[in-house]
C-alpha cells in the first residue's frame, strides 16, 4: 500500500494506492486536507499529513479503512509557518516547518495530537528521519541554515530534545536518509 499527498486542489490531496501489482496500480481511496499535503507518515492506523495549512500544520488521517480515510484530528503550531518535513516512531511525530523549528508531537490520541517538546534549528527544516535504538531516539535533520545544515537531535525524552551533533556542508540541504548498519 502506498499513501501519496499533493497541492491542494479542487479534488482531494490524500490518495491510498494498492501497489500489490506494481505495474498496475490502482486507486483505493482519498480525502480532502486543509491544505497542499507536503509529506506523509503512516504508523498504525492513522497516516500523519504535514500541511502547508497555518491552522493545521499536522492533520490525521484515520486509514483503517482505505476505502474512505477520513481526517480524524489535527495539531495547529503555533505562528504562520508551514510544515516542510514529517517522520515519527511509535508515538511520537517531528514535524519540521520552514522556520526554522521543529515540533516534537504526541500521537497517544491521535485524534488529539499534543505537543510535547520544540526545537528551534536556525533554518527551515527540509528533511527529517526518525532513529530509535535500544535507548536513544534521534531526529536526523536536513536544514538550509548556512552554518549547520546537518544537525542531530537527541529526542529521546521528547520534552527536552537536545542537539548533539551538527556540520556545516556549505549548501542547502534537501532530504536526508538514515541507515544504521551502513
Amino acid at each position: 500500500t502506498a499513501y501519496m499527498v499533493r497541492d491542494t486542489s479542487s479534488s482531494h490531496e490524500f490518495f491510498i494506492l494498492n501497489i500489490t501489482n506494481p505495474a498496475s496500480p490502482t486507486l483505493i481511496g482519498s480525502t480532502n486536507l486543509a491544505d497542499t499535503g507536503k509529506e506523509v507518515v503512516v504508523l498504525g492506523n492513522y497516516a500523519y499529513v504535514g500541511t502547508y495549512s497555518d491552522s493545521r500544520e499536522l492533520e490525521v488521517v484515520n486509514i483503517s479503512n482505505p476505502a474512505s480515510p477520513s481526517v480524524v484530528g489535527f495539531f495547529n503550531a503555533s505562528g504562520s509557518s508551514d510544515s516542510q518535513s514529517i517522520d515519527g516512531v511509535g508515538t511520537t511525530i517531528v514535524l519540521g516547518r520552514n522556520s526554522g523549528n521543529v515540533n516534537i508531537i504526541n500521537v497517544s490520541n491521535p485524534l488529539f495530537p499534543v505537543q510535547v517538546g520544540y526545537y528551534g534549528v536556525g533554518g527551515d527544516v527540509e528533511d527529517v528521519d526518525i532513529y530509535q535504538g535500544p535507548t536513544s531516539t534521534y531526529a536526523f535533520l536536513a536544514t538550509d541554515w548556512s552554518s549547520a545544515e546537518f544537525q542531530l537531535l537527541d529526542i529521546t525524552t521528547p520534552a527536552s530534545p537536545t542537539l548533539i551533533g551538527s556540520l556545516n556542508i556549505a549548501n542547502q540541504l534537501n532530504g536526508i536518509a538514515y541507515h544504521e548498519g551502513k
